[in-house]
């Protein structure tokens, strides 16, 4: 595959330094990748740029003989004959005549595409030509195509700023750096991290009106940790399917938010809605369709895919929604509550806690280690579950006017409820035991800890976990959690209650949200649902655990995560051992695929209702089949752990509909 990064400013892609047509390269035919960079043996000491004029600064070589062992890679057949087309280009390294020369460069076609104003440097990247080991795929991948420029500070808690040109070439061969993070135990990236990672079986050739639908992935990690290049695009590459993976800010950077409005709490999401907009300006110079784009994403990209259906800046900007266990009604991906947050931050960093404005100046000044050293501790410290401590989406305030767009103006439950959002098809999953991971993560080693402490603590415990889920008196429903999901369990064995806390936690932070937000769709906009049970592996626990000697004593399950490996896994992870586990994996693929193209899913899936919440289920042994979403028992537990934890708005909702009432 290709390797080529480039950078946006404020009005797209630009091309500076002008050159001239070639005199006497007219008919020279290069041949583009297949299975191999080539040029085909007619082509034997063929003069490939014959006295190319160049003003300016353009770098050509006056004559370049090529032999026949020379790799060039996608340069498209009419290059030559295009680049009248282009005003303002740079072509960079010299073409010298060396039989083993390796020379990848754009094609014509996206550069004449993408000239949309006057300067931009475009890089042919020498020493570097890559090939997808899928070889029926001509892969190109552009990692870190640049979106947005964000500084080191002064932009902080601001939105997305556009992009800066850059001199000479750019190596972008390499895998950049995530955004920067420090939660559930990682601490790694930079604040310069807006990049676009771009990735398309086929670059057009000139005059080619090839338009795939485009799949634009927002990857998961809690809001707080993950990036674009850790996720493995070789399976959907087997696909025609187009895929742009945007990083956004993440955390205390991405989603901190201030009641003054100071810091308006939702970066990250602007983050990605200019991602949106770079696709439906640029993206159909990849091949891509502009009128075609799947928002999809897992775990908190899930979740923002469906926040983007609620927001007027994502309007128009997608076309259907793909959401992997996540859902803004999940406790974990809403910002309700950080003002004690704020207040022990600025303590620690020795921020004023009594001014708001003054507290933003402060953070935005301190140094990236020392802020996010002293946001990981604090929050890591304060939840030991999911580890994001609600630095997730916020309702902003309209009435505090600092310049911010509003990318959320209400409670995604209000939005849901009143029908409120952009009537676009969905297609919703959840994993069997998507709570699992929760257990073993983190929380497991909290109980040791504490238990050490204090060897009562288990006793306590369940109310405590309810108060954390914002219930309006734990007390109240600490009896009804027990009967339900601890049967018989007298809270004195830490290993008798780890299946029961999987269960109540997959019920609380996922599959409540969930089906919830099902239900509201559904009554506006196709909806489906799929629930991922499959039991042969490869699962995630096996990475966080090679040693299962030292692991929690837990059940198998299929986890949080665990269909990720069929479709877009982390690199260098797990891998597809046995045929069943890739016939699985082709299967979600076709899925993806056909739902990508508009298409039925699979033949005979239901649409999701909420009286029937017919589910399509691929079950233990790698079948499908139909069946709903949850028996009643579990369905009216999720409808009450729904209720319970969004009382307060549900509360608001409710007297603001009753003084409607009563004013009409």
């Amino acid at each position: 595959m290709v390797c080529i990064r480039m950078r946006l400013s404020a009005a797209g892609l630009h091309f500076s330094h002008t050159s001239h047509s070639p005199t006497s390269a007219a008919s020279a035919h290069i041949c583009c990748i297949s299975s191999h960079c080539c040029i085909s043996s007619v082509l034997h000491q063929l003069t490939l740029l014959h006295q190319l004029t160049s003003a300016a600064s353009a770098h050509i070589a006056a004559s370049a003989h090529i032999a026949a062992s020379a790799h060039i890679c996608c340069i498209s057949s009419h290059l030559l004959h295009q680049l009248t087309l282009l005003h303002q280009l740079t072509l960079l390294h010299q073409l010298t005549s060396a039989a083993s020369a390796h020379i990848c460069c754009i094609s014509s076609h996206l550069l004449h595409q993408l000239t949309s104003a006057a300067s931009a440097h475009i890089c042919c990247i020498s020493s570097h030509c890559c090939i997808s080991s899928h070889l029926l795929h001509q892969l190109t991948l552009l990692h870190q195509l640049t979106l947005l420029h964000q500084l080191a500070s002064g932009t902080r808690s601001k939105a997305p700023v556009t992009g800066v040109e850059w001199d000479g070439v750019l190596d972008a061969t390499h895998p950049g750096m995530p955004c920067a993070q420090a939660a559930l135990g990682i601490t790694t990236g930079v604040e310069d991290c807006l990049n676009l990672y771009i990735y398309t079986p086929k670059l057009p050739e000139s005059g080619e009106k090839k338009s795939l639908p485009v799949l634009v992935w927002l990857h998961g990690g809690s809001f707080v940790v993950g990036g674009a290049a850790a996720l493995d695009e070789s399976y959907l590459m087997d696909r025609d399917i187009v895929l742009v993976i945007p990083q956004y800010r993440l955390g205390l950077l991405g989603f901190f938010a201030t009641s003054t409005g100071h810091s308006s709490g939702n970066m990250g999401m602007m983050d990605q809605v200019e991602a949106l907009h770079w696709v439906q300006h640029n993206i159909a110079a990849f091949g891509g369709n502009p009128n075609e784009v799947t928002l999809a994403g897992d775990c908190a990209g899930g979740a923002a895919a469906v926040y983007h259906m609620m927001s007027p800046l994502s309007q128009g900007l997608f076309h259907r929604v793909l959401s992997l266990s996540g859902s803004p009604l999940s406790p974990w991906a809403l910002n309700r509550r950080n003002h004690r947050l704020m207040l022990i931050l600025a303590n620690y960093l020795k921020c004023p806690p009594h001014d708001q404005r003054l507290l933003v100046q402060c953070f935005q000044e301190l140094d990236q280690a020392e802020l996010l050293e002293g946001a990981q501790l604090i929050i890591e410290g304060r939840d030991p579950l999911v580890g994001n401590h609600r630095l997730a989406p916020h309702v902003q305030q309209t009435e505090h006017d600092t310049g911010m767009p509003i990318f959320l103006d209400k409670h995604p439950l209000e939005a849901l409820t009143n029908g409120d959002f952009h009537k676009v098809p969905v297609l919703m999953s959840v994993t069997k035991d998507v709570g699992s991971y929760l257990v073993d993560m983190m929380f497991y080693d909290f109980l040791l800890q504490r238990l050490q402490e204090n060897p009562d603590f288990l006793k306590i415990l369940l109310e405590m976990l309810l108060k954390e889920c914002y219930f309006p008196d734990p007390s109240l429903h600490k009896q009804e959690f027990a009967e339900f999901y601890f049967p018989g369990i007298m809270f004195d064995d830490i290993n008798e209650i780890l299946p029961g806390l999987a269960e109540m936690f997959g019920d609380i932070h996922y599959k409540a949200g969930i089906l919830t937000t099902a239900n509201f769709l559904s009554q506006h906009t196709p909806t489906r649902m799929l629930r991922f049970e499959y039991m042969g592996g490869p699962k995630l626990f096996s990475l966080r655990y090679p040693d299962l000697s030292e692991a929690p004593p837990m059940p198998d399950a299929v986890s949080h995560g665990d269909e990720m490996v069929f479709l877009l896994p982390d690199h260098n992870t797990l891998t597809l051992s046995t045929d069943e586990q890739r016939a699985i994996s082709q299967a979600l693929l076709d899925i993806v695929e056909n739902y990508a193209y508009g298409r039925l899913p699979q033949e005979d899936w239901p649409l999701f209702k909420t009286e029937s919440q017919k589910t399509l289920v691929l079950g233990e042994d790698g079948s499908f089949y139909h069946e709903r979403f949850a028996n009643p028992e579990r369905t009216q537990m999720l409808y009450n752990i729904h209720a319970y934890h969004h009382h307060d708005i549900l509360k608001k909702m409710a007297q603001e509909e009753e003084a409607l009432h009563d004013e009409l």
